[in-house]
């Protein structure tokens, strides 16, 4: 958020504050309600300039663990890559692109990758106690 022009910072930190991941979302796919739209007047553009930077900042809030279902991991990097605005985008992609830029939020999605890369060696590893059992 820290990129976001002046006139763009009370709209932010409003949204930041009072709302959710959803609705954030929610909002950066349709527009935010009238009433912010009276309270912070910015152009649809500004608004979208706005909801992207607070999406990717709310995203980074969230301390991803082990505990977290890859399809939890999945669906926050999915709203990084559209918040990036790029659809699709890998995570290899999305660390590429933030690394310099927002070093945070690389970290972020770092962490994302490497408790993606621990749930996968667990499971590669219970299919392998699971076969040596069978073979016993």
């Amino acid at each position: 958020m820290d990129r976001l022009p002046f006139t763009h910072r009370d709209a932010a930190l409003d949204l930041l504050k009072f709302n959710r991941l959803k609705p954030l979302v929610e909002m950066r796919q349709t527009a935010p309600p009238m009433a912010l739209r009276n309270r912070f007047l910015l152009t649809s553009e500004q608004w979208t300039e706005t909801l992207d930077a607070v999406i990717l900042t709310k995203l980074s809030y969230f301390t991803i663990s082990l505990s977290y279902p890859n399809s939890y991991i999945n669906k926050l990097l999915e709203i990084a890559a559209y918040a990036l605005g790029k659809p699709g985008m890998s995570l290899a992609e999305m660390y590429a692109m933030t690394e310099k830029e927002y070093p945070y939020f690389a970290r972020w999605l770092k962490s994302a990758h490497d408790v993606k890369l621990l749930k996968y060696r667990h499971a590669q590893n219970l299919q392998k106690k699971a076969a040596a059992q069978k073979t016993s």
